[in-house]
């Protein structure tokens, strides 16, 4: 639904005006009890102000605001200084701060400044004594059945305790399974592991140091132990390359470029350069010609290009 407009009449819309330097709340609590205007808020006084250009926060310091500022700012409260030269306080700190202006001690010392008073002990009739007995101390709460029946009770858990079994699935997509195994960490009863990983272990035992678990299918949360095969971590690159990344692959392509990596993968290791790499085809750009390579242009395509650039 469309917003309702505000109109203003001539004399709001003077009064805003001649008051345009005020803070934006200030200006609002003023108009509405000058003319009992509850349906105007903060934002529509903004939005009128800014329809209008009058942009408080974009008046440049003259030198004498700064003059000004210079003789107030020590002796009177920051609120003060800034309702007088129209700006805010924020502004103004910043300024004064620009100017290296600082407060006087009377006015650091006076209640204006909101300090504790150092020296006097002003809150030690307030305090509690070293060694005071609360009132209550040694004292049970008086049974009321309401109250107990809303008690936790001794070993009680919250309701929304994760027990083990329970699953969520990580930022990566990964599943997650809470089992009865101490944390680490944090010497909790229970932790959270990787169920594709905590499956596959109870049948084939342990994921040895430097080999991961890869999913054959691409589907993350598919938890089965045969969906998981025992990869290489040095594969890992192989599969995620530019030109195949294994997981966005279709189903039909995936076991040909995981065979392609395992191969690429034996060669390197026994170190035999004799199986050279595929490299890939692709498109010119420009003419859809086959090439091999790095090169994004056919050698015609280039020549012409060179031939528009030299005319």
């Amino acid at each position: 639904m469309k917003p309702r407009r505000i109109r203003y009449s001539a004399d709001e819309l003077a009064f805003v005006a001649e008051r345009r330097t005020m803070p934006r709340r200030e200006l609002h609590a003023l108009f509405v009890a000058t003319f009992d205007r509850p349906d105007v808020r903060v934002e529509h006084l903004k939005a009128l102000c800014t329809r209008s250009g009058w942009l408080i926060g974009r008046r440049p310091w003259t030198r004498e605001d700064e003059a000004q500022l210079r003789v107030i700012y020590a002796d009177r409260s920051t609120a003060d200084a800034a309702r007088q030269l129209g700006r805010t306080v924020g502004s103004v700190y910043d300024r004064a701060q620009q100017l290296g202006l600082c407060k006087s001690a009377a006015y650091l010392a006076s209640p204006a400044a909101c300090r504790l008073r150092r020296g006097d002990h002003v809150g030690v009739a307030y305090r509690f004594p070293k060694g005071h007995v609360p009132a209550n101390k040694g004292k049970r709460m008086p049974f009321h059945p309401n109250s107990a029946r809303t008690r936790f009770k001794p070993g009680q858990r919250p309701p929304n305790t994760k027990w083990a079994g329970h699953e969520r699935i990580d930022g990566d997509g990964y599943v997650l399974i809470s089992v009865e195994e101490r944390n680490p960490h944090t010497g909790f009863e229970r932790r959270y592991v990787f169920k594709h990983r905590w499956l596959w272990e109870q049948l084939h035992g342990p994921v040895p140091n430097g080999y991961a678990l890869k999913c054959l299918d691409g589907n993350k949360q598919n938890t089965d132990p045969s969906n998981w095969e025992l990869v290489d971590r040095a594969l890992l690159p192989r599969l995620n390359g530019r030109w195949r990344d294994y997981d966005r692959a279709p189903a039909e392509v995936k076991p040909t470029i995981l065979a392609v990596a395992k191969l690429e993968q034996l060669v390197a290791v026994k170190g035999d350069r004799s199986i050279p790499r595929r490299r890939r085809e692709h498109s010119c750009v420009s003419c859809s010609a086959v090439l091999t390579g790095r090169a994004r242009k056919c050698e015609a395509c280039k020549q012409t290009t060179m031939a528009y650039a030299g005319a």
